[in-house]
């Protein structure tokens, strides 16, 4: 029984050891693949301080009054909209619900923002939350429907409209 006991435990061992190995390698081999990018990555940052204190300047002559902290940083591919997650679309579906009628995205974003607190008169957050409404509304084909184009307006499908998805 004892001699049992210890194989089973030896062998759980075994491949426990196995698995962080496994683990290990994966993780050694990440990151040396990042290492090999650190040159370049050090390249980069030096080009990037380079291009800020450029538009420092620029930006001194242009626009005396502005300083860099006037302009935050942004994130690349990080979410740009401060609001909860699908919130924008849920709002806008129920702003167009409330118009009754036809609307596009650039008249949707400003009412989007007043409704979840934010500044409307910021343009990069207006672009955002317009390209947000704009997605929306193109990957919703069975809520809502274009009544046309040029602007592209769009209103919501009455329930009395929607398509039986079982008929």
């Amino acid at each position: 029984m004892g001699v049992t006991n210890l194989k089973t435990g030896l062998l759980r061992k075994y491949a426990a050891w196995c698995g962080e190995r496994i683990q290990l390698q994966k993780k050694i081999a990440k990151i040396e693949a990042e290492y090999e990018t650190l040159s370049e990555k050090r390249d980069r940052v030096s080009r990037l301080d380079e291009l800020t204190e450029a538009t420092i300047t620029i930006m001194g002559e242009l626009n005396p009054a502005w300083g860099p902290d006037d302009t935050p940083p942004k994130l690349p591919k990080a979410q740009r909209i401060p609001f909860e997650h699908g919130a924008t679309t849920v709002t806008a579906f129920s702003i167009m619900r409330e118009l009754g009628r036809g609307t596009n995205p650039a008249e949707l974003a400003p009412l989007v923002i007043e409704r979840l607190g934010g500044d409307a008169k910021d343009d990069d957050l207006r672009d955002a939350v317009k390209s947000a409404i704009d997605a929306s509304l193109r990957s919703a084909s069975e809520e809502v429907r274009i009544v046309s184009r040029r602007p592209t307006r769009w209103e919501i499908i009455p329930p009395e409209e929607w398509k039986d998805p079982y008929a």
